[in-house]
Formats: structure tokens, sequence, C-alpha cells
């Protein structure tokens, strides 16, 4: 049985733990009210869903080295530098213009599994850019029916490429 020192020890952990999650989770929550702002359509991905989620899958196509795309593996791979957000957000979207020729139907993901993945529109993907840049360390952006991955590491840099055939 616990003593209420142990028990405010612990409540104090859960807490923080709660915190730190909340903080994590804020851009995206900004991200959502600016899409529910705005009356785009969208639709999540919560994590418990992702592992069997069909727009999901390309994704795991991709070469991988750690968490990271394997670029050495891909195709046609263009590398975008970006040294904050708001060049990363710039970056994306030349990707996207330079790969994406049809694709309407965008999913992105970010490397927070906790975080839930977006499908939404291209057209409301780049109106929101900037905030999908911002919302954490890394994000992949993806047509599920075509070939190209569009990866971002803040202040790292953004790459584009397809898929090995």
């Amino acid at each position: 049985m616990m003593n209420s020192r142990e028990a405010l020890i612990q409540r104090r952990r859960q807490l923080q733990v709660q915190l730190r999650h909340d903080e994590e989770s804020a851009p995206v929550a900004d991200l959502i009210a600016a899409l529910e702002a705005a009356g785009d359509d969208y639709r999540l991905i919560w994590a418990e869903e992702s592992a069997a989620h069909p727009d999901l899958a390309l994704l795991a196509r991709a070469p991988l080295r750690s968490s990271r795309i394997d670029w050495e593996g891909m195709r046609d791979v263009r590398a975008f530098a970006a040294a904050d957000e708001e060049a990363a957000a710039d970056a994306m979207v030349a990707a996207l213009n330079m790969l994406a020729q049809g694709s309407l139907k965008l999913t992105v993901t970010w490397g927070n599994g906790r975080t839930p993945s977006l499908i939404l529109q291209r057209a409301t993907a780049e109106a929101h850019m900037p905030l999908i840049a911002d919302a954490d360390f890394e994000v992949w952006i993806f047509d599920p029916a075509q070939d190209w991955v569009i990866e971002s590491k803040r202040r790292e840099g953004v790459c584009a490429g397809r898929l090995p055939a």
C-alpha cells in the first residue's frame, strides 16, 4: 500500500508525462484548429489504427536507415536546404510541385507515434504547410496511390524522391 508521499510522487510523474504529451501535441492541435476554422476537409488516422491503415503502407515500402528514409535507395531524389520551419514549408511545396503531378489526396504523418496522421487534399496541405512543417521534428508527406515521398527534418532540410522500382 502506498503512503501519501509515494502517491503524490506517482501523481506528479503522471502529470509530468501528460504535460510533455500535451506540449508535443499542441502544434498538431493548432493545425487541426486551423483546418476546422477554414472549413477544410481532412481525416485523422489515429496511432492505434495506423499499423493496419492502407494509406500508410506506402511509407513502409521506403528503404529506411533508423527512422529516416535511406535516400541512396530512392529514385529521382532532390534535396532542399531548410534552416527553419518557414524554409521547410517552402521546400515541401516545391517538392510537391516537382513530384505530385496529378495527386489530389495526400497523407501527412509525423515522427511522434502518438500524433495522428492526416489525410487531406493537396491544396489544403499547401495552404497549411507552415503549420505542417512546424508540428514535429520530422514529417513525411506522400500520395498513397503514387510512388513518391517527401521527408522534412527540422533545420536539416527536406528530401523528396520516388520509391525504388
